[in-house]
C-alpha cells in the first residue's frame, strides 16, 4: 500500500517547485526592468550620484555617526555659502568642494572663486578660505591659465604666500611651461622661491637630475638641486652609517665645521643603530675641538634616549669642558626615566665635585617632573643631600606657596644649600609679595650674611613689577639696609629704573633722601642721560649739589664715556663741564691710564695736561714715578 502511494505524494512537491521558480523569475524581471527606469528619472548624473552616495551610505550605516543628518545631495550646493551652511564636517566639505569643482563650467568656477575672495569670514570658517581657493584655482588651471594668473596676483600678499606653493605645484603637473612663466612673473623674491619650490618638487620625481638643474636655474632657485642631492645623499648614507663614516674619514678635509650637517647625519644614524659605543669612534678622529664638543654633546643625548645607564657610564669618563660636564645632559635624561636608579649610581661616584654637580642636575630634573615624588623620597638620601633636595624643591614650592617654601627653608642646615634656597625665595617671593619677602629677609637671623644681596634681589623684582610701590617701600627702610651704611634703598630703585624707564627715574629723583643717597641716585640717572646723548640735562642736574658732592657728580658723569672708540671725544665732554676740579680729575685719570694703554697721541696728551691743576700735576708725577693709584674720588666716588 505504501509503495503504491509514493508517486502520488511526489507530484504536489514538483508542482510547488515549478510554481515557486516561476514566481521568482517574474519578481527578478520586474526588479531588472523597473529599477533602472526609476534611476533615470533623477537629474543627477549616475556617475556623480554613485560618488556622492557611497561615502554617505557608509557613514549612515554607523548608528553613532554625527553625520546622519547631513544632506546627501551635493547638487543642491551651488555657492560657497551653501557649502559652509549644509556641511559641518571637514570630510563632506572637501568632498563636496571637489565634486562641485568638477561639475561646474569655467564661468561658474570663476564666479565661485570671486565669492570666496569676497566672503565675510569669522573665526569658525576662516581656514576654509585658502583651502577652497587652492582647490578651485588648481581646477581652473585646466581651462584658463591666464585667468588663474590674473586672480592670483589680485589677492593679498599674505594669501599669495599661502597659496603659491600648491598652485605652482599643481600647475607644473598640468603645464610645466605655464608654471614656469607663473613663477618668473612673481616679483617678491621670497614668494618666488616658494612657488619655485612647488614646481621643482612636482618635477623632482619626473625629470632627470640634469634637466631638473636646468629648470631650477631657469626659476632662479639653483640651490634646490644642491639641497635635493644633499638630501638624497643623507638618506643613503644614513642607511649604512658605519660604512659611510669610514668613507668620510678617508678625507680629513671633510671633518670640519662647514660639513657639520653631513657629519651629524651619519654620526646620529650610527649612534641610533648601535648605541653609545659609536661615539668614541666618531669623535676621536675630529681635530676641531669645537666641532668635537658640539657633536659629542648631541650624540650623548641621542644615545641616552636609547640607554641612559650605559651612556652615563661612558659620559663620566669624559673630561669637563669649562663649566660644562658631559655627564649632565645624560643625567637629565636618566632622571626623566628613573631618578631613583640615577641617584644610586651618583651616590657611588668617586669624585665629590662631580657627585655634587650631578646631584643638582638630578634634583632639578626630578623637581620639574614630579616634585612630590622627590619630597616623598627625601629619606633615601644622607642629611647633606637632603638639604640639596630641599633647596631644589623650594624652587617649585615658592611658586605655589612662599610660606610653605619658607618652612622648608627653615629645615635646611647646610650653609651653601641654605644660601641657594634663600636666593630662590627672594627672587620668586619678591615678584608676588615684595613686602612679605622683605620683612622675612630683615627679620630672619639666618639671612644676615646674605641680607644685602637678598634685599637687592627683592627690590629689583618689585621694581620690575610695581616701581612706585617698590620706591615707597625702599624709602621707608632705614639707611644701610642693603649693606651700605650711608645709602637709602631707594637709590637701588632709581638705578634699576635709569636703565628700564629713564623718565620715570627722573620723576622720582626729588623724592630721594638727602646725602649720599641723593648723590648716588642723581649719579646713576646722569650716567643714563649721557648714554642717551642728553648731556645738557646731565649737567643741569649737577646744580642740585655744591662743594665736594658737586665735584664728585661732575667727575662721575664726565668720566662715563667710551674713549677707546673715539679718544678725541673726551675733549668735547671736558669743555662742557662747569667744574674746573672735575675737569682736572678726569684728565688726570685719562693720562694715568694712558701710561699703559697708549690711547692718546702726543698732541692729545698735551691738550689733556692743560686741564690739570697744580695739585694734579704733582699727583700724576707720583703716579708715573711711584706707581700709586689715583684716588676713587677722581672717578667720581
Amino acid at each position: 500500500m505504501n509503495d503504491s502511494n509514493q508517486p502520488v505524494q511526489k507530484f504536489p512537491d514538483i508542482l510547488s517547485l515549478i510554481l515557486g521558480a516561476t514566481v521568482t523569475a517574474v519578481v527578478l524581471l520586474a526588479v531588472y526592468f523597473v529599477l533602472p527606469a526609476k534611476r533615470t528619472d533623477s537629474p543627477v548624473d549616475s556617475n556623480t550620484s554613485s560618488r556622492l552616495t557611497s561615502p554617505s551610505s557608509s557613514i549612515s550605516s554607523n548608528p553613532n555617526s554625527e553625520l546622519d543628518d547631513e544632506p546627501q545631495d551635493s547638487t543642491s550646493i551651488r555657492t560657497f555659502s551653501d557649502l559652509l551652511d549644509k556641511h559641518s564636517s571637514s570630510f563632506l566639505r572637501f568632498s563636496s568642494l571637489y565634486e562641485l569643482a568638477n561639475r561646474i563650467d569655467k564661468d561658474r568656477l570663476v564666479f565661485l572663486i570671486e565669492e570666496i575672495v569676497d566672503f565675510e569670514y569669522d573665526a569658525s570658517n576662516q581656514r576654509w578660505r585658502n583651502d577652497a581657493l587652492s582647490i578651485l584655482l588648481s581646477k581652473l588651471i585646466y581651462s584658463d591659465e591666464e585667468k588663474v594668473h590674473s586672480i592670483f596676483f589680485s589677492l593679498s600678499e599674505d594669501t599669495q604666500r599661502k597659496l603659491a606653493y600648491d598652485i605652482a605645484s599643481d600647475w607644473a603637473s598640468v603645464n610645466l611651461d605655464g608654471a614656469t612663466n607663473f613663477v618668473n612673473s612673481v616679483s617678491n623674491s621670497d614668494l618666488r622661491i616658494t612657488a619655485a619650490d612647488g614646481v621643482l618638487d612636482a618635477q623632482s620625481s619626473v625629470l632627470p637630475i640634469d634637466e631638473l638643474r636646468v629648470l631650477a636655474e631657469e626659476l632662479g632657485n639653483e640651490e634646490y638641486v644642491v639641497d635635493l642631492i644633499e638630501r638624497n645623499l643623507f638618506i643613503e648614507e644614513a642607511k649604512h652609517p658605519e660604512r659611510s663614516w669610514n668613507e668620510l674619514v678617508k678625507d680629513p678635509t671633510l671633518l670640519v665645521y662647514d660639513n657639520v650637517r653631513r657629519i651629524s647625519n651619519i654620526a646620529e644614524a650610527w649612534v641610533k643603530q648601535v648605541g653609545v659605543s659609536a661615539i668614541p669612534k666618531i669623535t676621536e678622529v675630529i681635530e676641531d675641538q669645537n666641532l668635537q664638543r658640539q657633536l659629542q654633546y648631541r650624540l650623548l643625548r641621542i644615545a641616552a634616549l636609547q640607554d641612559a645607564e650605559s651612556t652615563f657610564e661612558y659620559a663620566v669618563t669624559l673630561p669637563s669642558i669649562g663649566f660644562s660636564n658631559p655627564a649632565s645632559p645624560v643625567m637629565s635624561i636618566w632622571a626623566d626615566e628613573n631618578p631613583v636608579a640615577a641617584w644610586e649610581r651618583i651616590s657611588i661616584l668617586d669624585s665629590g665635585s662631580l657627585r655634587e654637580d650631578l646631584t643638582q642636575t638630578l634634583f632639578s630634573t626630578w623637581v620639574s617632573n614630579d616634585a612630590q615624588h622627590l619630597m616623598d623620597s627625601l629619606g633615601k638620601f644622607p642629611n647633606d643631600v637632603q638639604d640639596v633636595a630641599r633647596a631644589t624643591l623650594i624652587f617649585d614650592l615658592v611658586k605655589e606657596s612662599p610660606e610653605t617654601a619658607r618652612a622648608m627653608y627653615d629645615e635646611i642646615e647646610n650653609s651653601s644649600s641654605k644660601e641657594a634656597a634663600a636666593r630662590t625665595l627672594a627672587n620668586y617671593w619678591g615678584r608676588t609679595d615684595g613686602v612679605a619677602a622683605l620683612n622675612w629677609v630683615l627679620s630672619d637671623a639666618a639671612t644676615v650674611s646674605q641680607r644685602p644681596i637678598l634685599v637687592h634681589i627683592i627690590i629689583s623684582e618689585m621694581t620690575n613689577n610695581d616701581s612706585q610701590t617698590a620706591f615707597e617701600l625702599a624709602r621707608d627702610q632705614p639707611l644701610g639696609v642693603d649693606g651700605d651704611e650711608q645709602l637709602g634703598l631707594e637709590a637701588t630703585v632709581i638705578d634699576i629704573l635709569a636703565f628700564r624707564n629713564l623718565d620715570e627715574a627722573i620723576e622720582l629723583l626729588p623724592l630721594v633722601r638727602e646725602g649720599p643717597t641723593k648723590l648716588a641716585a642723581y649719579r646713576n640717572v646722569g650716567h643714563s642721560l649721557v648714554r642717551n646723548d642728553r648731556l645738557d640735562e646731565t649737567i643741569a642736574n649737577g646744580e642740585e649739589f655744591s662743594g665736594e658732592d658737586q665735584i664728585l657728580y661732575y667727575t662721575s658723569v664726565g668720566s662715563n664715556i667710551n674713549v677707546m672708540r673715539d679718544p678725541e671725544s673726551i675733549f668735547a665732554r671736558l669743555d662742557k663741564l662747569p667744574s674746573k676740579i672735575a675737569r682736572s680729575r678726569i684728565a688726570t685719570t685719562q693720562l694715568a691710564s694712558n701710561l699703559s694703554s697708549n690711547l692718546y697721541d702726543d698732541d692729545q696728551i698735551d691738550r689733556l695736561e692743560e686741564y690739570l691743576t697744580d695739585e694734579d700735576v704733582e699727583l700724576l708725577l707720583r703716579v708715573e714715578e711711584e706707581g700709586i693709584n689715583v684716588p676713587d674720588s677722581y672717578l667720581g666716588y
